[in-house]
């Protein structure tokens, strides 16, 4: 059973998500690029970022 290995790349400015076939990304349309060349993207887009401030001691002992 093979699976398919799927990444988004930043292609003409926009965020596209490709396949990975050998050296190449092929886009759904079939257009290939090479897998050196491609700016690659993280897979998901995240709904929030969630930042945490330890700068005083006390807190930072709560998370060690």
């Amino acid at each position: 059973m093979s699976t398919k290995e799927y990444r988004k790349i930043l292609l003409n400015g926009q965020s596209i998500q490709v396949t990975v076939e050998g050296n190449e990304l092929v886009t759904e349309d079939g257009k290939s690029v090479d897998i050196e060349e491609a700016q690659h993207l993280p897979p998901t887009q995240p709904s929030k970022i969630i930042c945490v401030h330890l700068n005083y001691e006390s807190r930072v002992k709560e998370y060690i």
